[in-house]
């Protein structure tokens, strides 16, 4: 089974913006968890929140990163 943070990754590798309600539902995991991820993800670059930190997606290199390694 995948980690959440992975699962998480997973439904950005679009490189759009999503609710983070919808990553929430996507996933299966309650908001406590979804915020604790969201704010380690962020304060390491992977991801970007909007100013409302409502929507998120894949910081450009991470997107990038991701993208390359999942055709390799």
């Amino acid at each position: 089974m995948e980690s959440k943070i992975t699962e998480i990754l997973d439904a950005f590798t679009d490189g759009k913006w999503h609710t983070l309600e919808a990553i929430q539902q996507k996933i299966g995991i309650d908001e406590d968890q979804l915020c604790k991820i969201v704010d380690f993800l962020t304060e390491y670059n992977f991801i970007v929140l909007d100013d409302k930190r409502e929507k998120a997606k894949l910081d450009e290199k991470a997107h990038e990163f991701l993208t390359q390694t999942a055709t390799s």
